[in-house]
Formats: C-alpha cells, sequence, structure tokens
C-alpha cells in the first residue's frame, strides 16, 4: 500500500459533516500536492485524487468544482504554509543577515519534514510554463506572496543599514535565484540541501570566499 493509500485508509465516504470539513478540505490538499508533485498537472486526474484520498467525486467536487481549483487550491495551501514558517522565523530578529540566515534554516527543515511541498512547488513551475490556464490560476489564487516577503526582508535590511538601497534589484533577483534552486536543484537530496544552505550562509557571512593575497 503507498504512503497515500496509508492516509486514505477505509472505506470511500461522500460529502463530510460539517465539523469534519476543514479536516477532510486539508487532506485532499495534502494527497493532491503529493500527486502534482510525483505526476505533474497533466497527468493527475480527479479520478486518482478521489483513489488516493477514499472520497468520492462528489466530496471533492463539493471543494473544488475541477482539477484546476484543486491545483490552485494546493498552490495556495502551500504557499501559506512556506510564508506563515517564514513569517514565524524572522519574528523579533533584529538584523538582516539573522532573519535571512532563519528562513534558510527553516526551508531546510521544510523540507525535511515534507518534501513533496518543494517537489510541488518546483513541478508547478514546470507546469505554468507549459500551460497558460495553469500559470492564470496560480496567480490568481495568491499572487506574488515569494516576491513581497523578500521585498520586506530587503528593506528591513535597508532600514537596519546593511544593505544599501541601490542594491534592491539585485538582491531581489538573488533571492529569487537561490529559493528556486534550493527547491528545483537540491530539495530531492537532504544532504545536498543542507551543503548549500551552510553554503549562501557562508556567503552571507563572508565566511566561505577570500580574497587572495595579492602581496
Amino acid at each position: 500500500m503507498s504512503t497515500i493509500h496509508a492516509m486514505a485508509e477505509g472505506q470511500r465516504i461522500g460529502r463530510p459533516l460539517a465539523a469534519d470539513s476543514a479536516r477532510t478540505r486539508q487532506r485532499i490538499l495534502d494527497v493532491a500536492r503529493q500527486l502534482f508533485a510525483a505526476r505533474g498537472y497533466e497527468s493527475t486526474s480527479n479520478r486518482i485524487i478521489c483513489e488516493e484520498t477514499g472520497l468520492t467525486t462528489g466530496a471533492i467536487y463539493y471543494y473544488c468544482d475541477k482539477k484546476l481549483d484543486i491545483f490552485a487550491a494546493v498552490h495556495d495551501d502551500a504557499q501559506r504554509i512556506v510564508y506563515e514558517r517564514f513569517d514565524a522565523a524572522v519574528e523579533g530578529l533584529d538584523t538582516f543577515v539573522g532573519r535571512l540566515r532563519a528562513v534558510l534554516e527553516c526551508a531546510h527543515d521544510l523540507n525535511n519534514e515534507d518534501p513533496s511541498i518543494a517537489q510541488f512547488l518546483g513541478s508547478c513551475r514546470v507546469d505554468a510554463a507549459r500551460d497558460a490556464t495553469v500559470a492564470a490560476a496560480i496567480a490568481k489564487n495568491r499572487p506574488g506572496r515569494q516576491g513581497s516577503f523578500f521585498n520586506d526582508l530587503i528593506s528591513f535590511g535597508i532600514d537596519t543599514g546593511e544593505i544599501d538601497e541601490t542594491d534592491r534589484a539585485m538582491l531581489s533577483a538573488l533571492f529569487r535565484t537561490i529559493t528556486t534552486g534550493l527547491v528545483d536543484a537540491v530539495s530531492g537530496d537532504r544532504t545536498r540541501h543542507r551543503h548549500a544552505v551552510d553554503g549562501i550562509i557562508g556567503l552571507v557571512e563572508g565566511r566561505l570566499i577570500r580574497a587572495p593575497d595579492r602581496a
């Protein structure tokens, strides 16, 4: 029995009672995220989602009208999970470097706890590039959360004097590259992910690369 099947073992059920609604919806999102991450949008059908959750088609449609709605809801939920954790990680820290280190450590912990989040976000970029309707659906659901979080982080660094305002655009592009790389390049290997996080922190703190002695 697969991990997803084990999560939904038992008879199929129809529409949930009101008290169970939030829990059932979250189960659909969690299972669908694993499926979309492993198969991609095109190869994941509502039938497969029903089979893996143990729910009826009617129960699935109670929450989402079609597959695209499920995909967009999964994307929204993944963004919520990531940025709620990031917001909590930086709370109370009074330096830009400290906040960036906390975000990177949080990203590593999240990847260890549930690799399907990073895997989904990585595959989501591929699906959005291939299908304009997918791109539009996820943009409508939660536009710009990544950009706003890191722009706020850069603004904080400018306020503390750790960053020059003239470097904002460069840092914004750098953070997009870093976060995409952590997801797409190394999220499937915990050791490489750990090395990447340590390397980024070392660069920011000036410990990883030393200028050559030209004396």
